[in-house]
């Protein structure tokens, strides 16, 4: 982390579908990252999404972006369902101000399942974090 946050380029051509499930409206088969921050009630992220270019087998990179929450959290999700969007096309910006103590997710996924039309690609997560104590970073 620094003053401009955590700043994360990666792409999920080789990744796979481990969140899947939020619900109707909110399709998410396809391959994804997860991201983990442990945030304190009161506190808050600003997260920027930018896309990059589709992976070479796919067709399309339709992106969602998706936060989990809860105590329930492990290594590769949360019980909560807290917020879930498509991206579109470009940049996508999110802010979350928390009201709990806890782990929270932040999901990077496509819309379609995992085959070789699958929605997969690069991309650029930006995430800054507002503390409510002097000194802590992310």
């Amino acid at each position: 982390a620094s003053a401009l946050g955590f700043v994360k380029t990666d792409t999920t051509c080789n990744a796979t579908d481990q969140s899947t499930g939020y619900g109707p409206s909110c399709a998410d088969l396809g391959r994804d990252h997860t991201y983990r921050i442990f945030m304190r009630a009161g506190e808050s992220i600003a997260a920027t999404l930018s896309q990059g270019s589709k992976c070479s087998n796919a067709t399309s990179f339709n992106r969602l972006f998706k936060i989990y929450s809860g105590s329930s959290c492990s290594d590769t999700g949360c019980g909560v369902k807290t917020f879930c969007s498509p991206t579109g096309p470009g940049t996508y910006n999110k802010s979350l101000n928390v009201t709990q103590d806890g782990w929270y997710h932040l999901v990077v996924d496509g819309v379609s399942g995992p085959t070789a039309d699958d929605d997969s690609g690069s991309y650029t997560l930006t995430v800054k974090l507002a503390c409510k104590t002097a000194g802590c970073e992310c």
